[in-house]
């Protein structure tokens, strides 16, 4: 890989002009050999002393945060982004990250002119990131003891699930606080009148089926 990397860094239209300089000699080079180079690369070369070669790649030197060592960042050509964001994101060092400890994963790292705004866009786009994180959870009241004694049943609801064969996509689900029996019902929809057929129906004689909600 880090034969094929190298390789890319030289062929990368930003940091290919300043990386081929870089590896054929140490003292700076004049503007005028990047006349034809891009934007991005003629600001790299305003960086030339910060720029340093280690087994055939480039890398560029960065002052860290108060406190923090300077880091050294890889220079990422364009056509290896994608594999370094899911390494720092969702690889083993990143674990499924936000986007700011994503961020600093990265600045940490490796360097290309817009990894930051990348970073961002490659987070928000991420399915992961969309079905499982949460955010910051709501405020919640205390917890309250449930005194036994008299009959009440607790209720919940979840759903929708993925629908069954029968069509069904919420379960209902009710505990009696005294003797601490559960049971759960399958039904279509969360409707009022859905759920009181149901609790209406398991506490009377020849109550209807499940399936049938």
């Amino acid at each position: 890989m880090k034969e094929s990397l190298a390789e890319q860094q030289k062929c990368d239209s930003d940091i290919g002009p300043i990386v081929r300089l870089g590896l054929e000699s140490d003292v700076r080079p004049e503007l005028y050999d990047l006349l034809a180079a891009s934007e991005n690369a003629k600001r790299l070369y305003n960086e030339w002393e910060r720029l340093q070669v280690r087994d055939g790649l480039v890398y560029r030197w960065r002052n860290g945060k108060p406190g923090e060592q300077p880091l050294l960042q890889l220079l990422v050509p364009r056509s290896y982004v994608q594999e370094f964001l899911c390494s720092c994101h969702g690889g083993h060092t990143g674990g499924n990250f936000g986007i700011k400890r994503t961020l600093d994963q990265v600045r940490r790292r490796f360097y290309w002119s817009s990894w930051k705004s990348d970073t961002v866009r490659f987070c928000k786009r991420r399915d992961l990131c969309s079905e499982y994180r949460r955010g910051k959870l709501g405020r919640q009241a205390p917890l309250q003891p449930v005194l036994a004694g008299a009959q009440r049943w607790y209720v919940d609801l979840t759903g929708p699930h993925r629908k069954s064969e029968h069509g069904h996509i919420y379960i209902l689900t009710c505990l009696d606080s005294f003797m601490k029996w559960a049971e759960a019902f399958p039904i279509r929809n969360k409707e009022a009148e859905t759920v009181a057929r149901v609790l209406v129906g398991r506490s009377s004689v020849g109550s209807e089926p499940p399936s049938r909600y």
